[in-house]
Formats: structure tokens, sequence, C-alpha cells
């Protein structure tokens, strides 16, 4: 009915395609899917079988759909404990996934060095616009967004964007809101939003919850929004 599909129990996260395949079927699979504005699929480090999951969906799945997902977000998540050679066949399987639907990367700056480091592709820039666009390039994805607590950009195939949080108040911070950040963006994205206004999103929904330990209900969530002006909001187009 919250249109999440739990795979696997706490501390038991082998999510293989077969096991999909066992578990729920490729036809109530499809039926699960069509129909939706994106797909998020869980951490890939948390689960190492990722790419065969992505080959899957869309050799097996994608055929079955009448009004498939536009787009399909993954999170990388701590890459840095994945085998180099992992990483780069998961990232071919997502250049392949991103023939069907375009795939968008969210991860944080850390995990964004941790992901480039394991394509070989040196990090030298300081800009996180650079590392967004170094990451999106490196992976051959359609959009790629990494982010901080106070800033964040995203990489498509036409530009690059990048916003700033809005200003917190004094006192102490919840650090780790990262997959708050990544259900800003998304809900953006599905309702329709474009790019920049999603970035606002991941910041407004990131920010609230660092400071109540809690997801924002609606009126918060625009309370939050209407704190940005036009010179710590920072969208701009790179």
């Amino acid at each position: 009915e919250d249109g999440k599909l739990l795979l696997s129990e706490a501390g038991d996260i082998d999510v293989t395609w077969d096991r999909l395949v066992d578990l729920i079927g490729v036809d109530r699979l499809a039926e699960y899917i069509d129909g939706s504005e994106l797909l998020s699929i869980g951490a890939w480090s948390r689960m190492p079988s990722s790419p065969d999951v992505w080959d899957g969906l869309r050799t097996d799945v994608w055929p079955r759909l009448n009004s498939p997902p536009e787009t399909i977000h993954v999170d990388p998540g701590q890459v840095q404990f994945l085998p180099r050679d992992i990483v780069t066949d998961g990232i071919s399987a997502l250049q392949r996934l991103d023939s069907v639907a375009d795939v968008l990367l969210i991860a944080n700056l850390e995990q964004t060095a941790a992901l480039l480091n394991k394509m070989d592709s040196e990090v030298t820039s300081s800009t996180i616009q650079q590392r967004a666009l170094d990451a999106r390039e490196v992976s051959g994805v359609s959009a790629y967004v990494t982010h901080t607590n106070d800033e964040s950009a995203m990489a498509t195939t036409e530009a690059v964007l990048s916003a700033r949080a809005p200003s917190l108040p004094s006192g102490e911070h919840l650090l780790n809101s990262d997959a708050h950040f990544n259900a800003g963006v998304l809900l953006g994205q599905g309702v329709g939003m474009s790019d920049g206004p999603s970035l606002v999103m991941g910041h407004a929904v990131a920010s609230f919850f660092m400071i109540h330990n809690r997801a924002p209900t609606p009126s918060e969530l625009r309370s939050v929004i209407h704190q940005y002006d036009s010179e710590s909001l920072q969208l701009s187009d790179e």
C-alpha cells in the first residue's frame, strides 16, 4: 500500500534475481512496477548481487510493462567496501539498465569519491559540481546526484545543477540524513518537478530530519521550503 516491496528481513539482505523470481515471480513483479512514476532500488553495497537484479529487470520485467517507470533510482551505498571488479561489472549493468529507463544515482560526496576511485578515475576537483559531472561521465548513466548536508549537485546529459541547503538553527543536529535527502529528491521527481527544485526538495526533507529526527508533514515541508530566499537558494546551472 505504501509503494514499498520488502525483499529481506533485517540482517538477511542477500537479494538475488533467482530469489526474487522464486519468491515473487516475474509476472507479479511486473504488476508491482507497471504504472509507477519511478522505481527506487535499495543500496547496492548492501546487496552485492544487485547487478543481476538490474539485468533481470531489464530483460525479463521491462518487456512485460505497459507503462514502465521513466526513472530508476539506485543508491550505491558504501561502495568503498565492494571489490573493484564488482563495482566495474555493476557499472556496466547500470549502463545496460539505462537503455530502458533513465538511471539516477544518488550518493553523498564520500561515496562518490569512492566510486570514482573504484573506477580508476582520479579525484582532483574540489567543487561538488565537477564531482557530480565526473561521476556521471564515469558511470555512464543519465543522471548523477552527489551531496553533503550543505549543498548538492546533479549532472545530467544536458547540464549540471547545484543547490544549497537552508540555514539550520544553531545546536546539535543529526549528521546522517542521506536517506531523507534521497527521499526528498525522489519525491520531487515523482511529482514532476524539474531537476533543480528536486534538489531543493531533497535538502528540505533532510534539513528537517536533522533537526527533528523524523520526516516532515506536508505543511512542515512547505514551511522549510519557504525559508529559502534568493540568496540562500543558490540554485545554479553550471
